[in-house]
């Protein structure tokens, strides 16, 4: 069997989520971390102490650094408000890029790093990763085939005690924006991506614990950032979405697709029900056959990190899927427009 040659990647941002993609990594056959960057001294030692093979990397507190080397790509796991800048050093450094999300917040800089990968001829990703999981390829699947026939009705729900994590994201200008732009993002890439719908207005209100009456919001851990947002999205000739983003309370998940022929339901992430039509009728109660193959049928995929590595392996570009963060940035701006008008309708324009 042919050696393969190593994939070698830098890690810019050594915070809370880069062991997770290390330990990704760690499966992916042929890829190499061989850099390890962050402003922070300790977080590069913590990262080091976790993961011994990681001990004699190099090491950068500048991330133009780590661009100098002879890296093939870098995943740029830092705050939101960083991504902008870093995405585009790496592409005109000729670097492979794989960003944690969201890819930008901002419609016009998604565009223009788009149009810079193009240009370089260099991979692009975004690593929305439930989305590569069965039970989401799965409804991919049945709404892109038909099975499910129109979709008439989608809502979602995520809450999560973000509010209580602490750390950049409550910073209005690292994190740019508060919960819906953070794990919001997931929701709305997927409510998308799934369903290919095109949205055609919204109207959305938000809240921060600085707007909550009851609260002082000028306390230690008060949060001016949007902790509670509710949007309903016209889509597809006037369907109707609705998605919930919450930074208070425990980790909840909530998907339901209702089309014509079937309806999905996704819960706790990895659960999932599929309902065909001819079992709609009764009550509350009411046994209902789930259509979903059985475990054992399922086909694990590859992770945004592996499909990264194997992306710059074969030179890849179509694995690039940052139009994905730019449709989501225009939504997320969309609904953002809205809660701050007041929950006046916005207009979206196309998507793209």
């Amino acid at each position: 069997m042919t050696e393969l040659k190593p994939v070698r990647l830098g890690i810019i941002g050594c915070g809370n989520i880069s062991s997770l993609h290390i330990q990704s990594l760690a499966t992916v056959p042929g890829a190499e971390i061989v850099a390890l960057v962050d402003i922070n001294p300790d977080n590069i030692v913590t990262v080091q102490e976790k993961f011994p093979h990681l001990a004699n990397v190099q090491t950068f507190a500048d991330y133009h650094e780590v661009l100098k080397t002879d890296v093939d790509g870098v995943l740029i796991l830092t705050p939101h408000g960083l991504h902008y800048q870093q995405i585009g050093d790496a592409l005109r450094a000729n670097k492979h890029v794989l960003t944690e999300k969201p890819f930008v917040t901002q419609p016009s800089q998604a565009r223009e790093l788009i149009a810079l990968a193009d240009e370089r001829q260099l991979i692009l990703m975004v690593s929305y990763q439930v989305a590569r999981l069965w039970p989401y390829r799965y409804t991919r699947q049945q709404i892109v085939s038909g099975e499910l026939g129109e979709i008439v009705f989608y809502s979602s729900l995520i809450t999560q005690n973000w509010g209580r994590a602490g750390g950049w994201r409550r910073n209005p200008e690292l994190g740019e924006g508060g919960m819906l732009v953070d794990t919001g993002s997931h929701f709305i890439d997927l409510m998308l991506f799934l369903t290919g719908m095109t949205p055609e207005s919204v109207v959305a209100f938000s809240q921060s614990d600085a707007e909550i009456p009851s609260i002082d919001p000028t306390a230690v851990g008060v949060d001016t950032v949007d902790l509670i947002t509710g949007a309903l999205v016209r889509f597809n000739g006037g369907r109707v979405a609705m998605l919930s983003v919450v930074g208070r309370g425990p980790t909840l998940w909530n998907i339901t697709i209702v089309g014509t022929k079937g309806t999905i339901e996704l819960t706790d992430r990895d659960d999932i029900q599929h309902i065909g039509a001819d079992n709609y009728d009764g009550w509350i109660g009411t046994k209902r056959h789930n259509l979903v193959p059985a475990p054992a049928l399922r086909k694990d995929v590859l992770t945004p990190n592996g499909e990264f590595v194997e992306a710059i392996r074969h030179n890849d570009l179509t694995t690039t899927d940052a139009q994905r963060g730019l449709v989501v940035a225009q939504l997320t701006q969309a609904i953002l427009a809205s809660a701050h008008d007041g929950g006046q309708p916005v207009q979206i324009e196309a998507l793209g």
